[in-house]
């Protein structure tokens, strides 16, 4: 029973570190080009899951935001996801290998990704304050 709990206890604590390196590399990846001013603190969230209702295609998103919140969004390939931003925040799209999704077209408020894969992709948002969105996934 005593190696049981260790081995849950060993189990756990193996989760947690893979939890804090991916978001290292989450934050070395938002900040990698820009300058970063050391004397804000960053709240980091969990990652939420977005899912759509059964037969829609879009979901609007509102969350409070001190830092960075994270979500995860299952996604087809050869979909294309699009994201109307309805306030200022910075935003990454980050695909499962670790590396940025680059949109295929993007103005001030809007950003069209083409999905190269199928599977879990990270968005990323960061601000302070108040962040609204749109995601919108339409069928192939």
């Amino acid at each position: 029973m005593l190696n049981e709990a260790r081995l849950n206890l060993l189990k756990v604590s193996v989760g947690i570190l893979a939890s804090i390196f991916t978001v290292i590399g989450v934050i070395y990846s938002i900040f990698s080009n820009e300058t970063v001013n050391t004397t804000e603190t960053e709240i980091i969230v969990a990652k939420e899951r977005i899912s759509f209702q059964k037969g829609s295609v879009s979901k609007h998103v509102t969350a409070e935001i001190s830092g960075i919140k994270q979500y995860v969004i299952g996604i087809r390939k050869k979909q294309k996801m699009t994201i109307e931003k309805y306030s200022e925040f910075a935003l990454q799209v980050i695909q499962k290998d670790g590396t940025d999704l680059e949109p295929v077209f993007k103005t001030d408020d809007r950003l069209v990704y083409d999905i190269p894969y199928t599977g879990d992709y990270t968005i990323v948002l960061k601000c302070k304050g108040r962040a609204t969105f749109n995601i919108m996934i339409p069928p192939l």
